[in-house]
């Protein structure tokens, strides 16, 4: 088998190891498999070959073999029977691991059982119910364990040989039952299922949306300004400070000068803000300064008085 001396139907014998108990020798086997498959994927890839020969060397094509065999297995007597049937599916599994790392594997092996399952056994149809459970088997083992593989586009449709699976008599024939027993079924999760719809739909209403907004002519619309009512109107004048009116300030002829002088000094004190003990000062000298004037002021009349009375 691994010299690839023998033909391609042979390779389906490596299904039987799957209720191997031996470890070591399971191993072995696999190995021997993996090989196998390996150095049919290179003579693929060498040169241009026919499709008869493509088909006698593609590892994949092994797969309806193994239905076949495993169908006219005597330890199956029925598709209803649990235990034959897991065994079936252990068989079943350890040729399809290696089969799974081809690119195509997945979308093969899928389309592959699909198709036999529309057919019925050439030799005796009375086989043709275990070879549904079988193909249901591995259908059921794609959808669990090969969940990680991407489903691909085949060239061609897979070749199926008549000489162990035959058209239906009906040609409009389509097999909906599900020829497993329950404790081998899978229960799949609704939840997530139905919230990827929901999220689906919704941008499916966002999509909607979005498109009718650009047909459709959209105007801009005008900023109305808001009426203010009186209960505005006083709240934003309590929150507006209230300027002081400035009295106008009427001086007097002769204390024109003192009183410009004052507002002069008040100016330098708001631009050129001063510490305390200068202000103290500062404060002290105006006054002095005022009072000197004052002083100045009275005097002249004093004087006056004085010169007339000394005359």
């Amino acid at each position: 088998m691994v010299s690839l001396r023998l033909p391609l139907p042979f390779m389906s014998a490596f299904a039987l190891t799957g209720v191997e108990r031996d470890r070591p020798l399971r191993n072995q086997i696999r190995e021997m498999l993996h090989t196998n498959c390996q150095r049919r994927r290179e003579l693929l890839r060498q040169g241009e070959l026919t499709e008869e020969k493509r088909d006698a060397i593609l590892p994949l094509h092994c797969f309806q073999f193994a239905i076949h065999l495993l169908a006219h297995d005597p330890a199956l007597t029925s598709w209803t029977d649990a235990e034959a049937m897991q065994n079936s599916r252990e068989c079943l599994w350890f040729l399809m691991e290696p089969l799974l790392q081809d690119e195509l594997g997945f979308s093969y092996l899928k389309r592959l059982a699909e198709s036999i399952k529309i057919r019925v056994d050439a030799e005796d149809t009375a086989f043709s119910e275990k070879i549904y459970g079988l193909c249901d088997l591995s259908l059921n083992l794609l959808l669990s364990r090969g969940a990680h593989c991407l489903l691909r586009d085949l060239p061609k449709e897979p070749l199926i040989i008549n000489t162990m699976f035959k058209m239906h008599p009906d040609p409009n024939f389509v097999n909906s039952k599900v020829y497993l027993p329950l404790e081998l079924t899978i229960k799949r999760k609704e939840a997530p299922v139905k919230e990827a719809e929901e999220s689906v739909s919704d941008n499916d209403e966002q999509s909607m949306m979005l498109t009718n907004l650009d047909d459709e002519e959209v105007t801009p619309r005008r900023e109305v300004p808001e009426k203010k009512t009186k209960k505005k109107a006083a709240d934003e004048d309590e929150k507006t400070p209230r300027k002081a009116k400035k009295k106008p300030v009427v001086h007097d002829d002769e204390s024109g000068s003192a009183a410009k002088e004052s507002v002069r000094r008040s100016s330098r004190r708001k631009v050129e803000p001063q510490s305390s003990e200068e202000e103290k000062s500062s404060e002290e000298k105006e006054s002095s300064e005022d009072e000197e004037e004052e002083k100045e002021k009275a005097s002249p009349p004093v004087r006056r008085a004085s010169k007339r009375r000394k005359k």
